[in-house]
């Protein structure tokens, strides 16, 4: 564990190197440090947080094209993308694409694949923050 770690944290430290080194990036975070924070201290910060997954709302989802997926996300800094993948009850992908940013951490998937048979099915949604970080959560669909 305590190897796992101290290999996390190198490169964090390699991902600030690079921060630093492109005038975007470095620009991006020292917007968001605050009092007695260093650019450098944001970048490795962000690096070693992940993003979480708070909600996915499928309420309106009943397997026809043109449906909204909800998903809220949460980061200290940025959600930079969201993905949405839906599985049948055997786990083979009816459709994946990118979710839309609403605002702040929420985005919304709008369905395109005709999914006759709901129940068992799976939504997957994984977030990515600036990183590159990622984090996966699924629901599983029981309605009829």
């Amino acid at each position: 564990m305590q190897k796992s770690n101290r290999q996390r944290f190198r490169e964090a430290m390699a991902y600030a190197r690079r921060v630093l080194s492109n005038p975007e990036m470095r620009a991006y975070y020292a917007r968001k440090k605050r009092k007695m924070q260093t650019t450098w201290n944001v970048a490795v910060a962000d690096y070693l947080l992940n993003p979480s997954i708070d909600l996915i709302d499928i309420r309106e989802y009943n397997g026809k094209p043109g449906e909204q997926i909800y998903i809220t996300t949460h980061d200290k800094y940025r959600v930079e993308s969201v993905v949405v993948s839906i599985l049948d009850s055997q786990g083979i992908e009816i459709e994946s694409g990118p979710a839309v940013r609403d605002f702040g951490f929420n985005f919304t998937y709008t369905t395109f694949a005709l999914n006759p048979c709901l129940k068992g099915c799976k939504v997957v949604v994984t977030a990515f923050d600036v990183p590159g970080n990622e984090v996966s959560d699924f629901t599983m669909i029981e309605q009829v």
